[in-house]
């Protein structure tokens, strides 16, 4: 359904291209070992539906970008905070963009990758970086004491 109202999404248009049969036989499982969750620009954050995370008891640190053009907001990072028992701790990052939570691109993949390595003008990705991996430091270094 959510393909049906958003044709034009880019995860949309790939299932279009490779459409896959349901599985049926899908069995979930939690993994006890999992102590905390960080989650930068969740893909098919619809597909959980209202019941899908229930389960998740977990400290949840949840990254999205203000300008992700790939997973627009509200139907993927959006839907995974408000399908969460417990809210998550969220950060909106300004001005970035889908592919921002990349680290840096090498000149080389630059040349060869732009779609993925070009941040929006004002954006500074490698300073991010800085940021965005102490934060996740500091959330794994608070949750798993």
């Amino acid at each position: 359904s959510h393909c049906k109202a958003h044709p034009a999404f880019e995860d949309c248009q790939i299932m279009a291209e490779h459409p896959l049969l349901p599985d049926t036989n899908i069995v979930w499982t939690h993994d006890p070992r999992i102590k905390a969750v960080v989650s930068a620009a969740p893909a098919l954050g619809f597909a959980f539906g209202t019941n899908g995370l229930a389960a998740v008891l977990q400290p949840v640190q949840l990254w999205r970008a203000e300008d992700d053009q790939v997973l627009p907001h509200p139907y993927y990072a959006e839907a995974v905070r408000l399908a969460l028992p417990t809210p998550p701790e969220t950060h909106v990052v300004a001005d970035a963009g889908h592919y921002d939570f990349l680290k840096p691109c090498s000149a080389d993949l630059a040349t060869r990758m732009p779609a993925i390595c070009t941040s929006k003008p004002g954006f500074d990705r490698p300073a991010f970086h800085e940021r965005f991996d102490r934060d996740i430091v500091a959330f794994f270094k608070r949750t798993l004491q």
